[in-house]
């Protein structure tokens, strides 16, 4: 055991005695304080260094790289959609990307298709202006010397009769058509010339017609089922007088032949020509009362189908 103590101490002794320089060169505290200052003014030589170089004195603690100054620094970026066509890095090649449509002058020149010829104006057509329908006249006021309307009779052919020659095709009186609706039928009229009085009840009343050859006081155009059915002419008299029939049955006896006659009462008289398209003619001269409430004497003639 006093062995081993001794050995202890002999290699202490040894390792203090042998390695002067390495106490001496242990530093002490004001050592240290020195080291602390030229380790201070070595930063300060360092930072005069950087600020030679452009950059600023503050204490901006500077990069870990050394070689910072040399490095090549980086476009600024476009902002938006990057151009494919503009490449920063040399040697890079255009790549084709998926879903993206290449920049426009990459794209191949389209050839511009021709111009359709252009044809000659076509005028437009002119439609042609429609007639305004009349204003339609007010109800008649009935006039005294009018007679009072009374249902119609058509008149039937007898199965017996036959014409002494070809009767032409009966047509209705002021240039009207059996069938034709009321309106066009009072443009027709009011072109012609009549005078138009009134409308009412399906009747379209006229004034001093001229027809024949003579003139008639009083005109009616007659519709039946949205058509023109028949025309008559009134000519009256106080008095029993017969001219205006006989003068009229000459002209009618001429064109037609000889009629179917029939009496009627109070000594009237009837004369009906037939044609063979179903139309007829008839003159009649007999008592009628009138609005005014007396009776005159009136030739009728009608034309219907």
């Amino acid at each position: 055991m006093k062995k081993t103590l001794l050995t202890i101490a002999l290699c202490a002794g040894l390792l203090a005695s042998g390695n002067p320089e390495a106490l001496a060169q242990r530093p002490g505290r004001g050592d240290r304080e020195k080291q602390r200052t030229e380790r201070a003014d070595n930063s300060h030589g360092r930072n005069n260094r950087h600020n030679g170089a452009g950059h600023s004195s503050s204490g901006i603690k500077p990069s870990h790289n050394p070689n910072h100054n040399n490095k090549k620094e980086k476009p600024n970026r476009p902002s938006g959609n990057k151009d494919n066509n503009s490449y920063t890095r040399p040697g890079r090649q255009p790549q084709a990307q998926p879903d993206h449509r290449p920049a426009a002058p990459a794209r191949p020149n389209r050839p511009v298709a021709p111009g359709r010829p252009v044809g000659p104006v076509r005028p437009a057509p002119v439609r042609p202006v429609r007639p305004v329908a009349p204003v339609r006249p007010m109800r008649p006021v009935y006039r005294p010397g009018r007679p009072v309307y009374q249902p119609w009779v058509r008149p039937i052919r007898p199965a017996a009769w036959r014409p002494v020659r070809v009767i032409p095709a009966i047509r209705p009186l002021f240039g009207l058509n059996f069938g034709m609706g009321l309106n066009v039928s009072i443009n027709l009229l009011n072109n012609n010339g009549y005078n138009i009085h009134s409308y009412g009840d399906n009747i379209v009343y006229l004034n001093n017609v001229n027809e024949l050859n003579y003139i008639w006081p009083e005109g009616m155009v007659f519709y039946e089922n949205g058509g023109l059915a028949r025309t008559q002419l009134y000519y009256s008299t106080p008095n029993y007088d017969t001219v205006r029939y006989n003068e009229v049955y000459s002209t009618l006896y001429a064109q037609f032949g000889a009629p179917v006659r029939t009496t009627l009462p109070g000594g009237g008289v009837q004369a009906t020509w037939f044609s063979n398209d179903g139309g007829y003619v008839q003159l009649e001269f007999s008592s009628r009362p009138t609005y005014g409430g007396a009776n005159q004497f009136f030739t009728t003639l009608t034309f219907g189908n």
